[in-house]
């Protein structure tokens, strides 16, 4: 979840709702993604893997802008499809530098949404089944509905847990 304030420098128009130049306005956005994947090993060997990934993106945003002239909020969710790469090389038997890349590009009529999804960073498996890792996180989505249009950059660190079957 992000908040913030501002002072906006140009004329903004969101749901319908203008927010003019020089109003202070406070915004939130809430994001909830999760994923699902399965990978196929297309290289595997002592030394990293290498393969495709194939699953879906399951996420709903939720905006608001207040001012106090004026209010708009808006939610929207999505499951999508998406298709991607990784690779993981072994800096020894249980710790592994691995990047991940997955994307989903849509253009019907008048709806054109972009999704990329990349990360990088170091695992460490606990056991043959179960790893913990971090690093670093990109997440980009661009979606154009007719006139209105929303563009989405996500850039942090992550920790996240694996479990392989």
């Amino acid at each position: 979840r992000l908040d913030g304030e501002v002072e906006i420098d140009q004329e903004i128009t969101f749901k319908g709702t203008v927010f003019h130049i020089d109003e202070f306005i406070e915004t939130s956005f809430d994001v909830n993604w999760f994923n699902v994947f399965y990978e196929w090993d297309i290289i595997n060997s002592d030394y990293g893997i290498l393969g495709i990934r194939g699953g879906a993106e399951i996420f709903s945003v939720e905006a608001e802008l207040i001012s106090d002239f004026a209010s708009a909020d808006a939610d929207a969710g999505a499951i999508t499809p998406a298709v991607g790469a990784f690779a993981e090389f072994y800096i020894t038997g249980s710790l592994a530098v691995e990047a991940k890349l997955d994307a989903f590009i849509l253009n019907i009529g008048d709806v054109d949404f972009l999704f990329f999804d990349g990360k990088g960073g170091l695992r460490w498996d606990v056991t043959p089944n179960v790893g913990l890792g971090a690093g670093l996180h990109v997440l980009r989505m661009d979606l154009e509905v007719d006139e209105d249009r929303a563009e989405v950059t996500l850039v942090g660190p992550y920790v996240k847990g694996t479990i392989r079957f």
